[in-house]
């Protein structure tokens, strides 16, 4: 035998006695999982450290559902480990098909890990599953795992949104109004509240999908259809505020306005300004008798970059009136203690108003949702107001609208009263009928900040394209 030939044996031998002691140490450390206990222990970090040579058989012990889930979830986060190490492609397969095991408790941690890595290809696997899917917890995790996989940077500074072009491909035609169905009987079933509110809120990433079909209908001037459309889209997620918005700004849109406003009105995205019989005291005290003709607002709504609109937990109350050419303005903020407020702002046209608690109005008077009018004021009565062009949040405060404001602080809550003389907004008068694209926010400091409005905008205060609607009595 030559010397080569030696060598060839020699090496040939040194491998298949590393594969036999790999094989018998993955085989030795299963054993040694099911005892428990520092055993165990030391199983799982030999396990962590598992090298290329011992894929196959990791593969073959996370796969054999004789051994119990724990064991097996072990093993499985060995396979996670190697993969990110050797990216292994044969690995990540592996992981993929487990969303289909027949333990519960598996298909949970597959979603979970899935979740982490990010892989396009599971997509697919993960909606099937969903489909057939009846555990609540699973389900949960592969609706998380796919809003992970499926999101991209958006449009804005710190915004977001899901590329659902994933969802359905040409192998996979059929897969997005699959997973919409199941959405959809998730919610006829008794679920976890979790579960509910994950499917909303995919259910009104697809429905505006379809909303936003309707839209390109009107532009080719089949107004028949982009409203039958925009219905369809509405009526997958009932009580949208999204949804509800877009169908009651179609309709006017449409110069349908009576439908507009019932639609708008209904969804609580219509306010109204009551002619109010005498001027307010500005006093910043709300019990004044010419305010009990307005009716207050008390939904608010966390802006976040979330097709969903959720209700914002702190008591708020909005009341709107008109007299003699003025907006007034009554705003009521409830706290568990005042003594905490905010203030920064001392003078006018302060942008540190910004970090006060306080109240922010936004007003589109010629409703062209582009330009309008930024009022702020803080528990000082200080008022910032400035014209927004539509360029960027940061208006001209050159801009003097002449407001009038005073504020009331005691026990448990804050008030405030302002006065917006039309005229000043763009030399508007205020007559009844009239309708402004409007919002008001509520800026609190205690505990932590926190941003709600009236109309929710879905991420950026500074959208008059989704203002709500302002109606004059």
């Amino acid at each position: 035998m030559t010397d080569a030939n030696r060598l060839l044996h020699l090496t040939l031998a040194l491998a298949l006695l590393a594969a036999t002691s790999c094989s018998n140490s993955i085989e030795d450390d299963v054993n040694l999982l099911y005892e428990g206990g520092a055993k165990a222990q030391e199983a799982r970090q030999r396990l962590s450290r598992a090298r290329p040579i011992d894929t196959r058989s990791l593969i073959e012990a996370f796969r054999d559902t004789r051994h119990p889930a724990y064991v097996r979830l072990d093993l499985g986060a060995a396979l996670v480990l190697l993969f990110e190490r050797e990216e292994n492609r044969r690995v990540l397969y592996i992981l993929i098909e487990a969303i289909a095991d027949r333990e519960a408790e598996i298909r949970a941690a597959i979603a979970e890990t899935l979740r982490g890595l990010r892989p396009p290809e599971a997509v697919g696997p993960l909606l099937h599953q969903f489909v057939r899917e009846t555990d609540d917890r699973v389900r949960v995790a592969i609706l998380a795992a796919l809003e992970e996989i499926t999101v991209e940077d958006g449009p804005e500074p710190f915004s977001w949104h899901l590329n659902t072009d994933l969802l359905a491909t040409e192998e996979r035609p059929d897969d997005k109004l699959r997973f919409t169905r199941a959405l959809q009987q998730v919610l006829l079933e008794t679920v976890s509240d979790s579960l509910r509110t994950r499917s909303l809120e995919w259910l009104e990433l697809l429905a505006d999908e379809k909303a936003a079909e309707a839209w390109r209908w009107l532009e080719k001037g089949d107004r028949r259809w982009a409203a039958r459309e925009l219905i369809a889209a509405r009526d997958m997620v009932p009580d949208s505020k999204n949804l509800n918005w877009q169908l009651g700004h179609l309709y006017y849109r449409m110069g349908e306005r009576r439908k507009a406003l019932a639609t708008l009105r209904e969804a609580g995205l219509l306010i109204a300004a009551a002619a109010l019989p005498t001027k307010p005291r500005m006093d910043g005290d709300l019990s004044d008798t010419a305010w009990l003709s307005a009716t207050p607002t008390t939904d608010f709504f966390r802006c976040e970059w979330s097709g969903r609109a959720s209700p914002d937990t702190a008591r708020t109350e909005l009341l709107l009136g008109y007299h003699q050419g003025d907006l007034y303005v009554g705003y009521r903020a409830f706290e568990d203690s005042t003594a905490a407020l905010t203030a920064l702002a001392v003078e006018s046209d302060d942008r540190a108003i910004a970090r006060d608690d306080g109240i922010e109005l936004f007003l589109d008077v010629d409703h062209d949702q582009i330009t309008y009018y930024h009022v702020a004021a803080n528990s000082l009565a200080a008022v910032t107001d400035q014209f927004n062009s539509g360029n960027s949040r940061l208006g001209d405060l050159q801009w003097d609208g002449g407001v009038e404001a005073a504020a009331k602080v005691s026990d448990g809550e804050w008030s405030l009263e302002l006065r917006l003389p039309a005229h000043r907004m763009g030399n508007r008068r205020i007559t009844a009928g009239d309708i402004w694209g409007f919002n008001a926010a509520r800026i609190r400091t205690s505990d932590e900040f926190s941003y709600a409005q009236w109309a929710p905008t879905y991420g950026s205060a500074h959208r008059p394209d989704r203002f709500g609607y302002l109606l004059f009595d």
